[in-house]
C-alpha cells in the first residue's frame, strides 16, 4: 500500500515537472472545447467529425494543442478565436494549433498551423 502511494506521488510530481504550464494549457483546451461546440453532432448516435483537442506543453514558451480529423476552415476559425481571446487574458504561454486532416491515430496530414504569442 505504501509502495503504491510513493509511486502515485513521484509519477504527480514527474507530470507536474514535464508540463510547467498544465494550468494554462487546460485554459487553452477549455477554450477549444467551448469553441468546437457547435460543430459536435447533437445525436449520439452521429459519429464525431474531428477528434481532439488534445494539448501538450511543447517546450519553448509556446502549449501545442491538436485537432485531428478535420478540414473545416470554419471550425479552426472558431477554435482560433477562442484561442486568441484566452491567450490574451492569460499572457504566456503562447499557443501552437495543429489541425490533422487525417485521424489520431493515421499518418499525419497538416490541414493547418497557427501559432499565437
Amino acid at each position: 500500500m505504501r509502495a503504491t502511494f510513493v509511486l502515485a506521488l513521484a509519477a504527480a510530481l514527474l507530470s507536474a515537472c514535464a508540463e510547467p504550464f498544465r494550468e494554462q494549457g487546460t485554459q487553452y483546451t477549455e477554450a477549444a472545447v467551448k469553441a468546437l461546440a457547435p460543430f459536435r453532432p447533437t445525436s449520439s448516435t452521429s459519429k464525431l467529425a474531428f477528434d481532439g483537442p488534445y494539448w501538450n506543453d511543447c517546450g519553448q514558451e509556446v502549449t501545442c494543442l491538436f485537432l485531428y480529423g478535420t478540414n473545416d476552415d470554419r471550425l479552426v476559425e472558431a477554435v482560433v478565436v477562442s484561442l486568441l481571446t484566452t491567450q490574451s487574458r492569460i499572457k504566456k504561454p503562447g499557443i501552437k494549433l495543429t489541425v490533422y486532416s487525417s485521424s489520431h491515430l493515421q499518418p499525419k496530414v497538416v490541414f493547418r498551423e497557427v501559432t499565437i504569442q
